[in-house]
C-alpha cells in the first residue's frame, strides 16, 4: 500500500539532524560504494528528495543515505560517481532549484534592488533568507538566473561533416526488423542493478565519437531506483540475444562485429529538466571514455542543420522511429525495429494532449497518432530521424506519449533536437 511520505520541510530537517562526519568514500544503504557529496549533485536521491508523492521506503532511504551537510542541504552517499550533472547549486527559500550567484546576476533581484518592484518587509525576509551558505564569496540562491552567453563551438572533429550516411539496402517501414546495419549510430544505456547486474533499459544516439545523446529521463531520476546506475554505452547491437548477430540472407548469412561496450565518464543534464514538471527539456548528453570504433556497424547521425518544422511549408512529411521496443519497464522487442511515422505540427498535437492535461511546447515535435504505430515500439531516448538525400538527421530525442501507446489520434513527442543546438555543443570537449 502506499503512503503519504513525510512533507519536503520534515524529510530535509530529518536529515540535516542525523548528520554525521562527511567522507569522500563511503557505503550506500545497498552496501555499494560510493562518495559522500552534496544530495543536489546526487540525482536518484534529488528526485526522491523533490518527488512528494514518495513512499516511506524511499523516505528512509533518504535518512539512511546521509553522510554530512553542505550549506543548507545535506550530504549523501551516492552510487555511480562518475555520473555527474548540472545540477542547481542550492535551493531558493520557496525550495526552487537555483544557484548562487551576485546579487547583480540575479533578474529577480535586481528588480527589487533598483525599485522596479515593491521594496517590503516580506521581499526583505525572501533576500536575506536567499544567501547561500558555506560559500566563500557573498553571493544569493538565484532561480535559474538567465545569462546571455554565446556557447564556445565544439571542437571541428567532434562534429564531423560526414554523418547520418546508412548502407544502400531496401528498407520495410511500418514497425518491421530492420537490416542488420540499419541506423548504425544506435545506441543502448547499460545499467547496474545494486546486485551487480547489468540491465539495459533506454537508448540514445551517437552524434560524436566521444558523445550520446539520450532522454534525460532515461539518467535522471526514478529510472535509478527503477533500474539502476548508467554504467556504459552499447554500440553496434542488433539482437540483444545474441552476440555477434546473423540474420539469413539469399546464399547464407549477414553477420556484424560483435557489440561494443564503452563505460560512461560523465551525464550532463539539460540545467532546466525537471522531472516533476510534464518532460520539457527531457534531454541529456553522454560522455564516453573512450572513442566509440567507426565500423560499418557504428557510425554517427547527423545533428540539424536547419528547423525542419517551419522548412517544410505544408508541413506534410514522414519521419522515422527506429529502437528494441525498451522503456524504464523493460524490454520489448530483442532485434532492432523500425517505422514509419507522420510528423504533426504543434498546434495539432497540443490539441491532442490538451484533454490529457500534458503540456506540448515548441522545444518538441511530435509524430505518429496511428493505431498500432508509435514509438512504444522505440526505446525511451531513442532517434525520430529525418532521413533525406541519404542524410540522416536527428530530428528529436523520444520522451513520452499516451497511454497506451499508439493510440489514435494521439501522436508521441519528443525532445526538439534542433531547439537544444547552442547547449549541446557547448558541452562538448575534446
Amino acid at each position: 500500500m502506499r503512503r503519504s511520505p513525510l512533507p519536503l520541510g520534515l524529510a530535509l530537517a530529518a536529515l540535516l539532524l542525523c548528520i554525521a562526519n562527511a567522507q569522500d568514500s563511503c557505503t550506500t544503504p545497498n552496501k555499494a560504494g560510493g562518495k559522500c557529496i552534496s544530495i543536489d549533485q546526487c540525482p536518484p536521491l534529488w528526485a526522491l528528495l523533490k518527488n512528494t508523492g514518495r513512499t516511506r521506503q524511499e523516505t528512509k532511504l533518504l535518512l539512511s543515505s546521509q553522510c554530512g551537510q553542505a550549506g543548507k542541504l545535506p550530504k549523501v552517499c551516492c552510487e555511480g560517481v562518475t555520473v555527474v550533472t548540472q545540477a542547481p547549486t542550492c535551493m531558493t527559500p520557496s525550495f526552487t532549484e537555483g544557484k548562487c550567484v551576485s546579487n547583480s546576476e540575479c533578474p529577480s533581484h535586481v528588480e527589487i534592488l533598483k525599485g522596479r518592484k515593491p521594496f517590503t518587509a516580506k521581499t526583505e525576509d525572501y533576500l536575506k533568507k536567499s544567501n547561500c551558505q558555506g560559500t566563500s564569496d557573498p553571493s544569493t540562491c538565484c532561480a535559474y538566473p538567465k545569462v546571455a552567453v554565446t556557447p564556445p563551438s565544439p571542437p571541428e572533429n567532434l562534429l564531423p561533416s560526414k554523418c547520418g550516411i546508412m548502407s544502400d539496402a531496401d528498407r520495410i517501414f511500418g514497425g518491421n526488423v530492420t537490416e542488420i546495419d540499419a541506423y548504425p549510430w544506435m545506441a543502448l544505456i547499460e545499467y547496474k542493478t545494486s546486485r551487480n547486474i547489468t540491465k539495459l533499459s533506454c537508448a540514445g544516439s551517437l552524434i560524436s565519437s566521444k558523445y550520446v545523446l539520450t532522454a534525460a529521463h532515461c539518467v535522471y531520476g526514478t529510472v535509478y531506483v527503477g533500474v539502476g546506475v548508467p554504467t556504459h554505452i552499447r554500440l553496434g547491437e542488433f539482437d540483444t540475444t545474441t552476440n555477434p548477430d546473423c540474420i539469413v540472407v539469399t546464399g547464407g548469412e549477414d553477420c556484424n562485429n560483435e557489440h561494443t561496450s564503452i563505460p560512461i565518464e560523465k551525464i550532463i543534464i539539460h540545467p532546466e529538466y525537471d522531472p516533476s514538471n510534464s518532460h520539457i527539456n527531457d534531454i541529456a548528453i553522454i560522455r564516453m571514455k573512450t572513442d566509440a570504433p567507426s565500423t560499418d556497424f557504428i557510425k554517427i547521425i547527423c545533428l540539424p542543420e536547419n528547423d525542419f518544422t517551419i522548412d517544410k511549408v505544408d508541413n506534410q512529411f514522414n519521419v522515422t522511429v527506429a529502437g528494441w521496443g525498451v522503456t524504464e519497464t523493460g524490454f520489448g522487442s530483442a532485434l532492432k525495429m523500425h517505422l514509419q511515422v507522420p510528423f504533426k505540427t504543434l498546434r495539432s498535437c497540443q490539441k491532442s494532449y490538451a484533454p490529457l492535461f500534458a503540456k506540448v511546447t515548441n522545444k518538441q515535435v511530435c509524430a505518429g497518432g496511428e493505431p498500432g504505430k508509435d514509438s512504444c515500439r522505440g526505446d525511451s531516448g531513442g532517434p525520430l530521424m529525418h532521413i533525406y538525400n541519404g542524410r540522416t538527421d536527428l530530428f528529436g530525442v523520444v520522451s513520452f506519449g499516451p497511454t497506451p501507446c499508439a493510440s489514435l489520434g494521439v501522436p508521441g513527442v519528443y525532445t526538439k533536437t534542433y531547439h537544444y543546438l547552442d547547449w549541446i555543443k557547448s558541452q562538448m570537449e575534446l
